[in-house]
């Protein structure tokens, strides 16, 4: 039987009682396809003393070959595709006798103990050539030149090949990845036939041939990592993505003019690049130029002509002092990174006519004193959405700026700002204003209705905060638009100098901000219920014969179809804010529920501490649980255990003895798992609420453990049951205390 076999396939490391010491595959004279595998993260070696082969073999693959050369009595006449990475191959793969005169492919990557390519100058039909990562091999055979039907040469990783003979004619797949080349043979270079060309992390390549580059690369040509090359003159012509980063050149040739189809030029990480070329504005079709960590990179060049397709810029950690006011070319840019510019003080007021741009990132420019003021003959940032002047040294911000009906997110961490414009709440659709750190900042204006993401922790100098936001996020209730897996952070954290009208206002705000995201999410879900109904269509013959509890589960397959949703507030304080129906002494409470309390219209429960600094260098994570217990009129009871996530808790440190936190989640989070149907929740007639450290601080010593657990105390605490019903009410207590 065995000799009629035409082709085997098995992995030997997955095969226990596999016994391959003498592996006797000669008799299976009919076998012609051969592949032994290897599982990647098996432990199991193989030890073979011998091995036999048919003849009629056109294909063999062996991965981990375990033997040094092929079976002496093996005649490769009819070998078509050899295939032996990761092998123990050695010096002499085959002998002299043996002729593998039908190749055409050989792979020998990974083979860690081969010095020298087999003899392959009679595989005239050889196309195909893989010794990628062979890290003994120290050269290559000249008569490569004559192999005509080769097109496929993969030398990568080969770290010891420092010389090149001439490439055959044919050749169209070249990787040279990795390698100690110093130069490339200039038949290379003037080769019309490469299309697939790398040549990165040749960290010894000192130069590129000066003759006329004629390679057909079309795509990327890469030089990333070529530490040593300074200077070239000419690149491939076809070129699309030209990759130089981690060179060692001074300047971009004017001939990079030449390469019309440029479409992205990287030159981050180039530490001696000093300048580029004013003819690079002649690439009409350069959509991306990244400069990043060009260290000794001081001056952009005018753009004397516009660039109608360049969309990112990224000139980050450069020593650039000033944008030339030509800047303004850049007539379809869309993202300026200039973060970690440490040198740069000018920028011109013409960056305000750039009209497409949305991405403006300043951050950690320490010598920007100034933004120039918006003229009212600028065009304007008219798509701006994120702007970032993190650690700047701006000591304001222009009118201008901050009023942008596109902007979305405004970074001001760590500045020097004193105040924000008034004319910040035009700003419509913006939802992310950190000013974290800020310690000029003396008092907000009111902010747009529709923040999601409010970062003031350490304004230590904020005293005053507008009421008026309030009252815009009553008037525009209608306009909120609600997403699954919503969350809205307000953080005053260790803001000590905030007078108590401020914390009234921050406070009834976080009421407002809740009642909203509540009843938008619910209203959410009841639209949509039927969207999702395809997902459970299966179910629903059933269900009404099921038990309840697993109703309860089919609620929360819903629920994880929508999304979670929450509101986080904190602030200075002493008090648990007065809207809270159920407030208590220490760091638990017990409330009584009405018969109704878990109606449709039931929204969730509000929850607060304040929580005081028991020590000025707290070594703990300010992070907390709620531990709810439920129970109904017969005596039955459930409990759930629920982290509050806290976003200001790792890495800070409180500036005042006492904090006030408030939070909001859906309904479905306090229920998930409880593994308790819709029904018993309606039996309920008590609930008590007890809050606790969730501890990970890791340490070794018990008594540290300790300290840590002392570091924080829950002084009050408070719960809030929120119904829809209430929101009419408390949206005309707010219009109407406004006037």
């Amino acid at each position: 039987i065995t000799a009629t076999v035409p082709a085997i396939s098995f992995n030997w490391s997955k095969i226990e009682k596999l016994n391959l010491n003498h592996a006797n595959f000669e008799k299976m004279c009919q076998l012609r396809w051969l592949r032994v595998g290897h599982s990647k993260f098996s432990e199991r070696s193989t030890v073979m003393d011998s091995l036999d082969l048919p003849n009629s073999l056109s294909y063999l693959h062996w991965h981990e070959y375990p033997l040094k050369s092929l079976p002496s009595k093996f005649s490769p006449v009819n070998l078509v595709e050899l295939h032996l990475p990761s092998s123990q191959v050695g010096a002499q793969l085959w002998t002299e006798e043996q002729n593998l005169i039908n190749l055409k492919v050989i792979s020998l990557c990974c083979s860690f103990h081969l010095t020298e390519v087999p003899n392959l100058s009679r595989s005239l039909k050889i196309e195909r050539i893989d010794l990628g990562c062979c890290l003994s091999l120290v050269e290559i055979p000249s008569y490569f030149q004559d192999l005509d039907n080769l097109t496929y040469l993969g030398l990568g990783q080969c770290i010891n090949i420092k010389t090149l003979p001439e490439m055959p004619r044919n050749v169209k797949f070249l990787d040279l990845s990795d390698t100690s080349i110093k130069e490339l043979p200039s038949s290379v270079w003037s080769h019309k036939k490469i299309s697939d060309f790398n040549i990165s992390y040749c960290r010894d390549l000192e130069k590129l041939p000066s003759s006329s580059c004629n390679l057909n690369v079309s795509g990327t040509f890469s030089l990333h990592g070529c530490q040593s090359l300074c200077e070239f003159s000419e690149l491939p012509r076809y070129t699309r993505v030209l990759d130089l980063s981690e060179t060692a050149i001074k300047v971009l040739p004017s001939s990079i003019e030449c390469l019309f189809g440029l479409t992205e030029i990287n030159l981050s990480s180039c530490k001696s690049l000093v300048s580029l070329p004013t003819n690079i504005c002649k690439l009409k079709s350069l959509e991306r130029l990244n400069l990043s960590f060009c260290s000794k990179f001081q001056y952009f060049p005018e753009v004397l002509e516009p660039m109608e397709h360049l969309k990112l810029l990224i000139l980050s950690c450069t020593s650039i002092k000033e944008l030339p006011s030509s800047i303004g070319n850049l007539i379809r840019l869309q993202g300026l990174d200039l973060h970690e510019c440490k040198k740069l003080e000018v920028v011109p007021n013409v960056i305000y006519n750039l009209s497409t741009l949305n991405f403006l990132n300043f951050d950690g420019c320490s010598k920007l004193k100034k933004l120039p003021p918006v003229s009212v003959d600028s065009v304007g940032l008219l798509s701006l959405e994120d702007l970032y002047l993190r650690k700047c040294s701006i000591l304001e911000i222009p009118d201008g700026l901050v009023c942008l009906t596109s902007l979305r997110g405004l970074n001001m961490r760590e500045t020097k700002i004193k105040s924000i414009p008034a004319s910040i709440k035009q700003a419509a659709q913006l939802s992310r204003l950190r000013l974290i750190d800020c310690k000029s900042v003396e008092s907000l204006p009111e902010l747009p209705p529709f923040l999601q993401r409010l970062e003031a922790q350490g304004c230590t100098s904020l005293k005053t905060v507008s009421s008026s936001s309030s009252t815009a996020l009553a008037q525009r209730w209608d306009e909120y638009i609600f997403f699954p897996g919503r969350h809205e952070i307000h953080n005053f954290s260790s803001c000590p100098k905030l007078d108590q009208n401020s914390r009234s206002n921050i406070m009834a705000n976080a009421q407002l901000s809740i009642m909203r995201m509540a009843t938008a999410s619910s209203k959410y879900k009841e639209e949509q219920i039927e969207l999702a109904s395809h997902y459970f269509e299966d179910l629903d013959d059933s269900y009404n014969d099921t038990d309840s509890d697993d109703k309860f589960d089919r609620e929360d397959m819903i629920q994880e179809y929508f999304g979670r949703s929450s509101v986080f507030i904190t602030c200075s304080g002493y008090e648990i804010p007065n809207w809270f129906s159920h407030q208590s002494e220490g760091s638990s409470i017990k409330i009584e529920l009405r018969p109704d309390w878990f109606s449709t219209d039931f929204l969730g429960f509000a929850l607060s501490l304040v929580i005081a600094l028991n020590t000025e260098d707290a070594k703990c994570e300010m992070e907390f649980g709620c531990r709810y217990n439920f129970k109904t009129s017969n005596g039955e009871s459930n409990e759930i255990n629920h982290s509050l996530y806290n976003p200001c808790s790792h890495g800070s440190t409180l500036e005042d003895s006492h904090e006030v936190l408030v939070w909001w989640y859906d309904i479905f989070e306090v229920a998930e798992g409880a593994q308790r149907p819709t029904a018993f929740y309606k039996l309920v007639t008590e609930a008590s609420f007890e809050f606790y450290y969730i501890q990970e601080f890791n340490s070794e010593e018990d008594e540290v453990f300790e300290e840590f657990c002392s570091d924080y105390k829950v002084e009050k605490c408070g719960i809030c049951p929120l119904y829809a019903r209430d929101v009419e009410i408390i949206k005309q207590r707010i219009c109407s205390s406004s006037g």
